[in-house]
């Protein structure tokens, strides 16, 4: 049953089961830096969008992609928990979320969070 998931999952995601396994996260990964919200897109919808890419690029098998070793904070560094690494792909992602989101509704925030509050 998970294994007719998991392909229907691919399937519906846009992946070629059939090319090289490393052509399939390299297109997922560009698809989700280079997207942008649209300039009358609605949050909504852009978000939706965002969560589609994630989608496609943890089914290419990007899901490292989000969690860095060397940035997350965790207890222990050798022995991550679930929990820490949901964590730091939820931090990710939400930074992913800020800086491709519309420019010119969104500028001076975005500008904001470029400075670093200890």
């Amino acid at each position: 049953m998970l294994r007719l998931l998991e392909t229907l999952q691919s399937l519906t995601s846009g992946l070629d089961n059939k090319s090289n396994k490393r052509c399939n996260p390299f297109d997922a990964l560009l698809a989700f830096i280079i997207m942008r919200q649209g300039e009358n897109e609605h949050d909504s919808a852009y978000m939706r969008r965002l969560r589609v890419n994630i989608d496609t690029l943890l089914s290419a098998g990007g899901r490292h992609i989000l969690c860095s070793p060397e940035l997350i904070e965790a207890v222990d560094n050798k022995n991550i928990a679930e929990k820490e690494r949901e964590k730091e792909e939820s931090k990710f992602k939400a930074i992913v979320f800020l800086k491709r989101s519309d420019p010119v509704r969104y500028g001076s925030f975005l500008r904001s969070c470029k400075t670093v509050r200890t």
